[in-house]
C-alpha cells in the first residue's frame, strides 16, 4: 500500500530533475556516489532534493515515532529515510524502480537487504510538498 500525503506549503525550491533521458539498471544505481541521493522510475534517475525542510522532517519524525510506538510488539518494522525501496525483486530489471520514501513499514523479514528492502513493503510514505515558486 502506498499512501501519498499532500501538505499545501509554499517554497522555491526545485523539484527533482531527471539525470539523462537514458534508463539505468540497479547496478548502475549501486555505483553511483554514495553522497549523491537519486530515485529510479523505470530505470530513469532523477536528482533528490539535497534536505528537507524542518515542518517535513518534523512530521516525518512523528509519523516514524507513532508507527514504532503501536508496532513494538509486532514483527513489523519502520524505517525513515534514507532507506532505499526496489520494488522488482530481479536483479538485472531492465526499468527498475528504486524510491526513498519518508517512512516505510516492512513486516516480511525477507524483504531486507543490506543496500535496503527488496520488494514492495507493506507501508510506504512519501510527503509530498506543494512548491509554487515566485
Amino acid at each position: 500500500m502506498c499512501i501519498a500525503l499532500f501538505m499545501a506549503l509554499q517554497y522555491d525550491c526545485p523539484m527533482g530533475t531527471p539525470k539523462e533521458l537514458e534508463r539505468y539498471l540497479y547496478r548502475d544505481f549501486l555505483s553511483w556516489p554514495e553522497g549523491e541521493r537519486w530515485e529510479l522510475t523505470d530505470g530513469v534517475a532523477y536528482a533528490m532534493v539535497s534536505a528537507a525542510y524542518r515542518r517535513h522532517q518534523g512530521i516525518v519524525g512523528e509519523l516514524n515515532r507513532q508507527f514504532a510506538n503501536y508496532l513494538l510488539d509486532d514483527p513489523c518494522r519502520v524505517y525513515p529515510a534514507p532507506i532505499d525501496v526496489k520494488f522488482s525483486p530481479d536483479v538485472d530489471d531492465e526499468a527498475p524502480t528504486v524510491l526513498e520514501p519518508d517512512v516505510v513499514i516492512c513486516c516480511d523479514q525477507e524483504k531486507l537487504t543490506r543496500e535496503g528492502i527488496t520488494g514492495a513493503p507493506d507501508l510506504d510514505i512519501d510527503l509530498t510538498l506543494l512548491f509554487q515558486a515566485g
